[in-house]
């Protein structure tokens, strides 16, 4: 297929992102035209990435007559760990091994943003700098942290504080990718496409409401849409602020600042960029109306209807202490001055940088992000069924499959009526209707949204590796509820 370019118009560094079904067959052409063609490659990738794309682009290479050798990461590794200290000379001593044996090297991301980012700053550091391009096999990635330049590992202390400005040679994202992602990672993904919607494309966002099954289904042309929209506005913002030294670049951290702190609280582990980007855009839009800046009264809740649409979490996890968040916003590397300068919105399509928000209300906004309620309204699980067609099971066959299940006796239970997969919905026939506050029902996976009716509880984006009808799950009602309430 013919392949989309947008440009990223930079003084003297200027490079396209390409997309498209398939792009990864347009390698070798697009090395040849980069004058690549006369080195090694040196791929950086992780174990599951390379399982599924190793053997293309290896034909690719090989093809286009370049020797290449890989640096795999082990799948034992959590994503964001790859980019501590210690794994980011690992990947150094090995590229100084390949490139004794070359005539010259340069290197390719192949992966999601955490491959991107460690890989990049690599290539950044080897000889003062040495060639790379990007391939994006992630959502977050082909939208977002692919483009730009920006290449750093992480510190104890905060994320991305040791990193320098990059540039690939081109970016190439094949959408392809896409289509066999893990659900998880490609919601993480959206929270970055609903942030252009709301920095800078209100139609973007409007679109989004409107699409948001085409979306999850990962029809062709929406994900055509979703990455080519993103990377053009990504685009933009870098051409005009290349190193973020303008004031303009910043735009691009609404929803980052208290995200980041909470991935760090989180020791990077439990709680992926996406989520906490998702969480931390809903801080910023309670500030902005806090501070007044924003007037539309209803964009925190739209905002929140279309992240709880998308799989996304909108409430920090009760077992994030709330010190360490606050602790870890001292790192913040916008900060200045001392303080946070914070990325907030007067509506969709306009964005205001506050530099003074004073701590008192960060912490207050903070503190009302764990265990709220959802503003959003009218999502039952009557309504679910019907749009998602859960079955019907006898009381029988229920009674038999809570029997057997885990859990305390005399706890309430549920057994999945209905699983999709594809969108993380499962719908949960209860085998009570006195739910009270308090009673222990447990769920696998850090977060998720329920909506409850008097007799069943539907729950949305269960994070389990596997769940199929007849399941039996154990759960908590962490507040009051009422039927019909939607809960986070």
């Amino acid at each position: 297929m013919m392949l989309k370019k947008i440009p990223v118009r930079l003084k003297k560094k200027s490079y396209p992102i390409c997309v498209g079904s398939g792009a990864l067959n347009d390698l070798g052409g697009l090395l040849s035209a980069h004058k690549l063609t006369g080195r090694s490659a040196f791929v950086v990738s992780q174990e599951p990435v390379w399982k599924s794309w190793g053997a293309p682009l290896k034909s690719a290479l090989t093809a286009a007559g370049i020797p290449h050798e890989a640096y795999i990461a082990s799948k034992r590794i959590e994503s964001e760990k790859l980019k501590s200290m210690p794994h980011f000379l690992k990947i150094l001593e090995a590229l100084v091994r390949a490139d004794q044996k070359s005539r010259g090297i340069f290197v390719i991301a192949l992966g999601g943003g955490v491959v991107g980012d460690v890989a990049g700053f690599a290539a950044a550091v080897y000889k003062r700098g040495i060639p790379f391009i990007q391939i994006p096999t992630t959502l977050t990635a082909q939208v977002d942290s692919a483009i730009g330049g920006k290449t750093a590992i992480d510190l104890p202390q905060g994320k991305n504080l040791v990193g320098a400005f990059h540039q690939p040679k081109f970016v190439l994202a094949d959408t392809r990718t896409l289509e066999t992602l893990p659900d998880a990672q490609y919601r993480d993904g959206l929270a970055e496409v609903v942030k252009y919607g709301v920095i800078k494309d209100k139609k973007f966002f409007e679109w989004l409401e409107k699409n948001t099954s085409a979306v999850l289904s990962r029809d062709r042309a929406a994900l055509d849409k979703i990455v080519c929209a993103s990377a053009r506005i990504k685009a933009a913002v870098v051409a005009a602020d290349e190193f973020d030294t303008e004031g303009l670049r910043i735009i691009l951290n609404f929803g980052h600042t208290v995200g980041h702190a909470l991935e760090a609280a989180s020791s990077y582990a439990g709680l992926t960029h996406g989520r906490a980007v998702s969480i931390g855009m809903c801080a910023a839009a309670d500030l902005s109306k806090k501070l007044g800046i924003l007037k539309d009264s209803d964009l925190p809740s739209r905002l929140r209807r279309l992240l709880t649409a998308f799989g996304l979490p909108v409430t920090i996890d009760p077992r994030t202490p709330r010190k360490k968040i606050l602790e870890a916003l001292l790192y913040d590397k916008k900060r200045l001055l001392g303080k946070n300068r914070f990325v907030l919105t007067a509506g969709l399509g306009k964005t205001v940088v506050d530099p003074d928000v004073s701590a008192g209300v960060i912490e207050e906004v903070v503190r009302s992000l764990y265990g709220r309620q959802s503003e959003a309204k009218g999502v039952t699980a009557g309504f679910m069924r019907g749009l998602f067609g859960a079955s019907k099971k006898s009381k029988s066959s229920r009674k038999e499959s809570a029997s057997s299940g885990p859990g305390p006796a005399g706890k309430p239970r549920g057994v999945v009526e209905n699983y999709l997969d594809r969108i993380g919905v499962a719908i949960i026939k209860m085998e009570r209707s006195d739910l009270r506050m308090g009673e222990p029902i447990r769920i696998e996976g850090p977060q998720t949204s329920m909506a409850l009716t008097a007799s069943s509880l539907q729950i949305n984006r269960v994070d389990v590796d596997r769940v199929k009808r007849g399941d039996v799950f154990g759960m908590r009602v962490p507040s009051p509820v009422r039927p019909g309430d939607l809960l986070y």
